[in-house]
């Protein structure tokens, strides 16, 4: 859907799929109906021209029944699809639209297998286990980094990880295991300052010391025969014995190269391949026999390979690696194949990518709010409100993908390319969060933030990134804003609250500031010279902590009654946290 012109009329229709596995997916004629859309009223070149694009690339399909120039009834749109591995998103977005120079269709290729090759009935299979549970924020160089963490280890702790491998081959071949550490504590007095052994199966196979604060990635080569069929655990001891003031890490992941026999599960298999040989390739474990072997190693370009040979519970099929090669054999039983987990009509009411708009004020919201009343309000102030669904800016301007990226771009076009006068107001309706899986819990990424590294705090939220839009400095462009609520109801006593707020009569609240400092001296100086210098024509309220001496809970109490009857300005000195105050 990302467009790069000047035409001022909306994108036209199209159909966006959300996928969330990886496989081969089919959509019948009824799954269009669903959406309103009877694809037997298409002519023949219509139907030629139905296209599937992924990041705006053309994805090769299959249309069975195509061949008569109709889409009936009866047919199918077959695909190959992946499911998403960024870090905002597990939900992959495809789209379906009319391509009038023809749609992409399928290569076959022959793979009958040919009595002169060699047999391959084995491949390398990689087994990777990762649980995300502890967020690390202030994690040092870590930008572009993994802070999220499978757990926290203290000195003399351990962690035992269950990984399960299936269909081991018997072979004198190395298997390879690898956990992946981050060091917390640098004790530098002491080097090493980790010690960390690695248990198979409680079987000690790898001690290693190290230092610091680094990624520390322990690897080792075991013989297969230590792997069990099915269940096996690995155990990652941190031993204690370094004699470091403080010795913690963290575990990130799993991992485990081993060879293994070509055998379906729950009749399909996806492996890789390397090499330049020719090879029959045969696969077990199948329970049907509807069989066939995709070489899926360009997902845009996928290619059946016809001509295998179908016995019983396996396939063969031979091909010529040409080095590294990965294919999806499956079987294409109804019961396997996939839908998508969501499927919509995108109507597009207007091209947000057009020089033709003009805008004072951008409202960008999550597609859950309802921000009608907001824009009156601001539009009763004078200016000329643009409110634009977040969904609709990854649409046009990064494929349907979630990313800040695209927020930034949309309003970097905006900016340089809108009717003038040019845009100045921004305001984003939406939490934001971290966590942007909702791996931790901390619920949706309504409108994601863009975070960078600094040295005090670590990961820091910085919206003001999405309007340093001219230049290469830092300073915003546009005034920026946000709303950061997580429901409607939550919404809307924003809105009530900014449309109250400017009938309140100036009955000398506006000259109450309010100064709360922590229970040192030096945080009361402070705050005594802020007011004495800077605020000498004002009221100001002083709660300081160390007059709380009976019961230090009180504050909480006269801090919230303060801010009520009317501050116009609230200021605290001393400890904290993202969180608290003081503590």
């Amino acid at each position: 859907r990302t467009t790069r012109d000047t035409n001022c009329s909306p994108l036209p229709p199209a159909i966006k799929l959300s996928i969330d596995k990886t496989g081969v997916y089919a959509l019948s004629h009824a799954d269009f109906l669903a959406l309103g859309l009877d694809l037997s009223l298409l002519n023949a070149k219509q139907v030629s021209q139905i296209q599937m694009t992924h990041q705006g690339h053309p994805v090769s399909i299959f249309i069975a029944g195509e061949d008569d120039g109709v889409f009936g009834s009866d047919d199918v749109l077959f695909f190959y699809a992946q499911a998403a591995k960024g870090p905002y998103t597990r939900n992959n977005i495809y789209w379906l639209s009319l391509n009038p120079n023809g749609g992409k269709r399928l290569n076959f290729k022959d793979g009958t297998p040919k009595p002169s090759y060699p047999q391959l009935s084995e491949f390398t299979q990689t087994v990777h286990v990762e649980t995300n549970s502890r967020y690390w924020s202030r994690m040092p160089d870590s930008i572009n980094r993994d802070r999220l963490f499978w757990k926290k280890l203290d000195a003399g702790n351990s962690l035992e990880m269950p990984v399960t491998l299936q269909h081991l081959a018997q072979t004198s071949k190395d298997a390879t295991l690898r956990v992946m550490l981050q060091g917390k504590t640098d004790d530098r007095a002491t080097n090493p300052n980790h010690h960390t052994k690695i248990l198979l199966n409680d079987v000690e196979i790898h001690d290693a010391q190290w230092s610091g604060q680094q990624i520390f990635l322990q690897e080792v080569s075991i013989p297969q025969t230590k792997l069990l069929e099915g269940k096996n655990t690995v155990t990652l001891l941190s031993v204690g014995d370094t004699g470091a003031t403080v010795d913690i890490l963290y575990v990130n992941w799993l991992e485990i190269d081993y060879t293994a026999t070509m055998t379906a599960v729950e009749d399909h298999l996806t492996f890789k391949l390397t090499g330049v040989e020719q090879y029959n390739l045969t696969i077990n474990g199948f329970t049907r026999s509807d069989l066939l072997v995709l070489d899926v190693t360009n997902p845009f370009n996928i290619v059946p390979l016809l001509g295998a040979t179908v016995s019983g519970a396996q396939i063969q099929y031979a091909d010529q690696l040409d080095g590294n090669k990965t294919y999806y054999a499956f079987s294409f039983a109804d019961k396997h194949l996939l839908k998508p987990a969501a499927m919509s009509l995108d109507l597009p009411t207007t091209r947000l990518e057009s020089p033709c708009n003009q805008a004072d004020y951008f409202i960008i919201y999550h597609d859950s709010f309802d921000t009608k009343a907001l824009e009156n309000l601001i539009a009763a102030r004078g200016k000329k409100v643009m409110a634009v669904q977040v969904s609709d800016i990854y649409d046009e301007f990064n494929h349907g993908l979630p990313e800040p990226q695209a927020i930034k771009d949309f309003l970097t076009y905006a900016y340089e390319n809108y009717t003038q006068p040019r845009p100045a107001y921004v305001l984003l309706v939406g939490d934001a969060n971290q966590d942007t899986l909702n791996e931790l819990g901390d619920g949706i990424n309504y409108v994601p933030t863009h975070t960078f590294h600094t040295f005090l705090m670590g990961e820091t939220a910085s919206d003001n990134w999405f309007v340093s839009v001219s230049g290469d400095d830092p300073l915003p462009d546009m005034f920026l804003g946000r709303i950061p609520v997580k429901t409607q109801a939550e919404l809307d006593a924003v809105v009530k609250k900014l449309t109250s707020y400017p009938k309140v009569p100036l009955d000398g609240w506006e000259q109450n500031v309010l100064f709360v400092a922590d229970d040192i001296a030096e945080f009361e100086e402070v705050s005594d010279q802020l007011i004495e210098k800077y605020l000498a024509n004002y009221s100001p309220t002083r709660i300081y902590l160390s007059e709380y001496t009976e019961d230090e809970k009180i504050v909480t109490q006269d801090i919230s009654q303060a801010i009520n009857a009317g501050a116009v300005l609230t200021n605290y000195t001393g400890h904290g946290s993202v969180n608290l105050w003081a503590g």
